[in-house]
């Protein structure tokens, strides 16, 4: 199994994980500025918000004629690619407390061929049947940039995942996990590398947050 936590280091270094994580945050601050309930904002409404700024703060990184982020497109499904690894970003929940290892993006149509073409490249032509462990090196590694938040809390993690598994257009398992950033007070694991489409444990968490604005909440990712 190619080692996905050495191959992210290797083509994703600080600086531009430092990039991602404030083009997130700004993301979510512009979301949350824009969010009232007053005129009929909701968790749908945010999250529809959210995803467009994601790709208006995501988009500026590739724009410096230096920068070796690459704007491959930004519609229908927007995606950067930066060396070897082609980047989309989905929001994957909206509770403080989720795990990672079992939260992914609502998108049944876009987001799940990321994990399909990964797997497809991973196994040997003809073993098919037989699932990852007959597997070679990957030439495109297809990552998630996720994260999870609502209007109340802001962001509240952000992770890079590696989608190996899908089942009717959407991702059902991470091949490899790892936090980016989190917001304080949240006892959350840092990484985590599955080498088989297996649901993983979830782990309690801790949170000590103080909600901004008054809003329902659902678990689940969107676009």
């Amino acid at each position: 199994m190619k080692d996905f936590a050495q191959r992210l280091r290797n083509e994703i270094p600080d600086e531009i994980r430092n990039l991602f994580i404030n083009a997130v945050q700004k993301a979510y601050d512009t979301a949350i500025d824009a969010y009232d309930t007053a005129t009929g904002s909701n968790n749908s409404t945010f999250g529809h918000d959210l995803y467009w700024f994601c790709v208006h703060e995501l988009k500026a990184t590739a724009e410096p004629e230096e920068s070796p982020i690459e704007l491959i497109r930004e519609r229908p499904d927007f995606r950067l690619k930066i060396g070897s690894c082609i980047l989309a970003c989905h929001r994957v929940g909206t509770d403080p407390g989720q795990d990672i290892a079992t939260s992914f993006p609502n998108n049944n149509r876009a987001a799940g061929q990321l994990a399909r073409s990964n797997f497809i490249q991973m196994v040997l032509p003809g073993f098919e049947n037989d699932g990852p462990s007959t597997c070679r090196g990957i030439d495109e590694l297809n990552i998630v940039l996720a994260h999870i938040g609502n209007p109340n809390d802001g962001v509240c993690s952000i992770y890079l995942c590696v989608p190996i598994h899908e089942e009717n257009g959407r991702i059902m398992n991470w091949g490899h996990s790892e936090l980016l950033w989190k917001t304080d007070n949240l006892d959350l694991f840092t990484s985590s590398t599955q080498e088989l489409p297996e649901e993983a444990p979830i782990e309690p968490a801790t949170v000590r947050l103080k909600p901004r604005k008054k809003e329902e909440k659902t678990n689940g990712g969107d676009l």
